[in-house]
């Protein structure tokens, strides 16, 4: 990291990193109902416990969207011997941070997700 430009140069590609989103029901996150609240596959750090949008950043590209991912760990398949551990690569990490618009009641909280080998992204907990 020696060199005078920036590191952008360094990057030449890596595609989709995740494909399948689940949220804390369980469900895949789908499309985001636009005039009220999205009842079945909410991205629940965009929304309240109903599905209402609460983010305070409006998408225009995007149905939801996701925060910066810090704090990040990865777990390796069987770490400690030959079937011990988890079963498939983890990659663990939270959302850093959120604005919300004021006075939301049922706010879900920003979670943590683990991105799994087949490229799966789980909300595992929300703080």
């Amino acid at each position: 990291m020696n060199e005078d430009y920036p590191a952008q140069n360094m990057v030449k590609g890596m595609g989709e990193v995740i494909s399948t989103s689940y949220n804390l029901k369980g469900e895949p996150i789908g499309p985001r109902n636009r005039s009220g609240p999205t009842t079945v596959g909410a991205h629940f750090s965009n929304t309240d416990a109903d599905g209402n949008y609460v983010a305070a950043a409006e998408t225009t590209q995007a149905d939801w969207f996701m925060q910066s991912l810090c704090s990040a760990h990865l777990e390796l398949k069987h770490q400690w011997g030959d079937g011990i551990g988890v079963e498939d690569n983890m990659f663990i990490t939270p959302e850093e941070w959120m604005s919300y618009k004021e006075d939301v009641d049922s706010l879900v909280g920003i979670p943590a997700h683990a991105i799994v080998s087949g490229l799966a992204i789980l909300h595992i907990l929300s703080l």
